[in-house]
């Protein structure tokens, strides 16, 4: 039989080898800088094995549906820091709140895709940073598991977007900037130039002002006039 000792040493190896595989994972994935989740020593006694004991104030290794935590137990449940492992691959290292994502973590999807911030009741809620497959980066606000509220979505090319999101869309006020130095200012709606903006060319002179309708000037308008108006939009 294992002994108490030998088990905490093992599922506290497994915990940090988790940590460390998270870590090396969003540094390559990200290209960025972002704080990640590091490895927490607990002081808390590893889980007893004996058939229906209750884990109350411990370390373990427990599999729950489908789902596999290594962690801290409070309360017969997953209550503190640890990981996830669940069932299609994802892991998750932070921490939990009654089994769920809650707290401040790191959340690896199998496509590659990483998120480093604030859960809530196992959603991505409050501020983070989301690294996509292909050089995508976002770094600002999340609510309901999706994009919404102010942030900075970086394009592989090296566009930028900076302003409103809305369901994982640019909506509201923003602005678009090319690496070449075109620029636009401006309202849009679902992802789209949609109300009124000023695009400009690269030297800084204004190409359009007005408008717009799904990425088209529809109605040109006189630069100062739309100034105006996106100032007060974006107080």
């Amino acid at each position: 039989m294992i002994s108490h000792k030998t088990l905490l040493a093992c599922t506290r190896a497994v915990s940090i080898s988790l940590v460390l595989g998270f870590q090396a994972h969003v540094i390559q994935a990200q290209g960025v800088q972002a704080q990640v989740v590091q490895a927490q020593v607990t002081d808390l006694p590893p889980c007893p094995q004996q058939d229906g004991a209750e884990w109350k104030q411990c370390f373990g290794v427990r599999r729950i549906g489908t789902e596999i935590f290594t962690g801290e137990f409070r309360d017969n449940r997953p209550n503190g820091f640890g990981t996830i492992v669940f069932p299609k691959g994802a892991r998750y290292v932070g921490e939990i709140s009654n089994g769920a994502m809650h707290g401040k973590g790191t959340y690896v999807h199998p496509n590659g895709t990483t998120y480093v911030g604030e859960f809530k009741s196992g959603l991505r809620e409050g501020s983070g940073t989301l690294a996509i497959p292909g050089g995508a980066t976002y770094s600002g606000d999340f609510r309901g598991d999706k994009r919404n509220g102010q942030g900075v979505y970086t394009y592989p090319n090296g566009a930028t977007y900076t302003g409103s999101h809305s369901q994982d869309k640019r909506d509201g006020f923003g602005v678009w900037r090319h690496p070449m130095g075109k620029k636009y200012v401006g309202e849009f709606t679902e992802g789209e130039r949609t109300g009124l903006g000023i695009a400009y060319d690269a030297d800084g002179s204004i190409a359009q002002s007005g408008k717009w309708r799904n990425n088209e000037l529809i109605q040109p308008m006189a630069p100062d006039e739309v100034k105006q108006f996106l100032k007060k939009s974006s107080s």
